[in-house]
């Protein structure tokens, strides 16, 4: 090999590191400054292909190929896998003959599989009540990472759990997320990996109800009220009849008479009286007698001893 004296040799070789999707290409780049002659090309350490600086590619076996796209100077070449599978995970190494050496970079090839709420689309549940969601993954690998997104936010890790299983060279997962129905939203389920830009995602709908009272809860409000009404209604109807029937027994006891004037022999004989009530006590007939009166009126007070006068006459035997 020739080297331009003054150049030191510079290789590089991009990207590092690759994840692509099983079925995908995967492309690396090797540049290098200065004269080489031969460049090879190895995929878990079996040689797939050999470049010459002048005729360029030796062959291009199957899946594997190379474009060249060097200017001025520097010398890039294009290694591109086709149809890459996980069979071709692991090393990638580009090797320059001469003082550059080789360069290494990691390939993983993936595979994205299916991501699904449970239970449809749509999920009604009533305010603050706690609804549970559960996101099956199948048929991942690697393990998938899952996310849950709610009101267009990240879900905080602590109000999920998600638990995966290995099973025929892939990953099952399944995640529950529990949480307190506020108000409408979408719920999203999210699971990725490295190879893929956007994460796989479900999305479902919840809607909230927000409890009101129904037509059956009015009835059953007014039949309360109705009835509670009703009672105290009936307990006023007959405490009205109690007090009104007290108050007809009080006046019964006591017959207004008309202030007639006339005198009493016998135990107050000679003493002119005035009739002032009558009333019924037990089977006696009562008769209150006052005496006379001045000429202003009735100047007897109830107070004062003597001043009224009792017969009591017998009622019909």
């Amino acid at each position: 090999m020739h080297f331009k004296e003054g150049v030191s040799a510079q290789f590089q070789l991009e990207p590092q590191d690759v994840a692509v999707l099983q079925g995908t290409d995967a492309r690396f780049n090797a540049s290098l400054k200065g004269q080489w002659e031969i460049m090879t090309w190895m995929v878990q350490n079996f040689l797939v292909l050999t470049i010459n600086a002048v005729t360029g590619p030796t062959s291009s076996p199957g899946r594997f190929s190379a474009q060249n796209y060097s200017s001025g100077d520097t010398s890039r070449w294009e290694f591109t896998i086709r149809n890459v599978s996980r069979n071709d995970s692991g090393p990638v190494t580009c090797y320059v003959q001469g003082d550059y050496g080789g360069k290494t970079a990691q390939l993983s090839v993936q595979e994205s599989g299916s991501v699904a709420i449970l239970g449809g689309n749509l999920t009604v549940v009533p305010q603050g009540q706690q609804t549970e969601f559960q996101c099956v993954a199948m048929n991942w690998f690697p393990e998938p990472k899952i996310s849950w997104l709610m009101y267009g936010v990240e879900v905080n890790t602590s109000l999920y759990n998600t638990t995966s299983q290995a099973q025929g060279g892939h990953f099952n997962s399944i995640s529950i997320l529990r949480v307190r129905a506020a108000s409408n939203t979408t719920v999203e389920c999210q699971a990725s990996i490295q190879a893929l830009n956007t994460p796989r995602s479900s999305i479902i709908y919840l809607l909230v109800e927000i409890q009101a009272i129904t037509p059956t809860d009015w009835t059953v409000l007014i039949a309360v009220v109705t009835s509670i009404g009703g009672f105290a209604l009936l307990v006023l109807l007959i405490l009205g009849i109690i007090f009104c029937w007290k108050r007809r027994e009080e006046k019964s006891k006591m017959l207004p008479l008309c202030p007639i004037p006339f005198t009493c022999k016998g135990k107050i004989k000679n003493h002119k009286l005035w009739p002032a009530g009558l009333w019924l006590e037990s089977r006696l007939v009562v008769l209150v007698l006052m005496r006379s009166p001045n000429q202003t009126g009735f100047t007897q007070d109830i107070s004062r001893d003597g001043a009224w006068d009792l017969i009591y006459i017998h009622a019909t035997q």
